[in-house]
């Protein structure tokens, strides 16, 4: 990238139309830094607290599947359950 304006600063603006014919690709540049800095603020907003989808995680769905792939003993599924209901309330 820094090849591309070291180039569009060597044109250099002598009167023509925005610098000698060099001028659409700053603005082609800009275009593309700024969408994908947009892109990227969207994507870090969008990801932050949930699960990708869009949507957050509800903590008793996440503790029932990892109880049902036999990650947790029931006595750890109860203990786990029993503190997010009072986390709850």
């Amino acid at each position: 990238m820094s090849g591309l304006f070291s180039l569009i600063a060597q044109a250099g603006f002598d009167g023509d139309h925005m610098g000698g014919g060099w001028g659409w690709l700053v603005i082609v540049a800009m275009v593309v830094m700024m969408g994908g800095m947009g892109w990227m603020m969207w994507s870090m907003m969008r990801g932050s607290g949930s699960n990708g989808r869009g949507s957050p995680e509800d903590p008793v769905e996440v503790l029932k599947a990892r109880y049902a792939r036999g990650e947790l003993t029931t006595e750890e599924f109860q203990e786990r359950l029993r503190t997010i209901e009072d986390a709850r309330r």
